[in-house]
C-alpha cells in the first residue's frame, strides 16, 4: 500500500520468508514480518551534506534493497553505490495474498541484475496477461 503526503511518500510492506527450501508459504515456518518504506524531503545545509531522512528501503531479511518511490525496487543494497550483481532475485507476480503464492508456477519469471538489460516496467496487472 502506497500513502502520500505532499512531501512525505510511504509504501507499507509485507516480507514472508520460510528457511526449509520448499517453497511453501502455508506451513508453521513461515515468518511474516511488515515494513514501512519512506521517501522524505531531503535534510542537510547543501550538497554534499545532504541526506535522505526516511527508510529508503525495503527490508528482506538481513538486506536492505534501494526502494524507490512509488514503485521501484532495485537490485541494489541500500548503502552500496556500485552497479554489479549483488546475487539478488526478483520475481513480480500479480498476487496479492502469500496463500496464493507458488514459487514454480511456469508464469513465474526470476530477474537478476543484468547490465546489458534495457530498463522494463511491468505492469502487474497485465503481468500475465499480456503478448510478449
Amino acid at each position: 500500500m502506497v500513502r502520500e503526503g505532499s512531501d512525505k511518500k510511504y509504501a507499507v510492506y509485507e516480507v514472508y520468508s520460510q528457511g526449509d527450501g520448499s517453497g511453501d508459504f502455508t506451513g508453521s515456518n513461515v515468518v511474516k514480518n511488515e515494513y514501512l518504506a519512506s521517501w522524505l524531503p531531503l535534510k542537510g545545509p547543501f550538497r554534499p551534506f545532504i541526506y535522505q531522512p526516511g527508510d529508503s528501503y525495503v527490508k528482506c531479511g538481513p538486506h536492505k534493497l534501494v526502494w524507490r518511490y512509488r514503485n521501484r525496487v532495485c537490485f541494489i543494497p541500500s548503502g552500496k553505490g556500485s552497479l554489479k550483481d549483488f546475487g539478488f532475485e526478483i520475481a513480480p507476480t500479480p498476487w496479492s495474498d502469500i496463500s496464493q503464492v507458488n514459487v514454480f508456477d511456469s508464469r513465474v519469471k526470476w530477474y537478476r541484475y543484468d547490465q546489458a538489460r534495457e530498463r522494463s516496467f511491468i505492469p502487474i496487472d497485465e503481468l500475465w496477461t499480456s503478448k510478449k
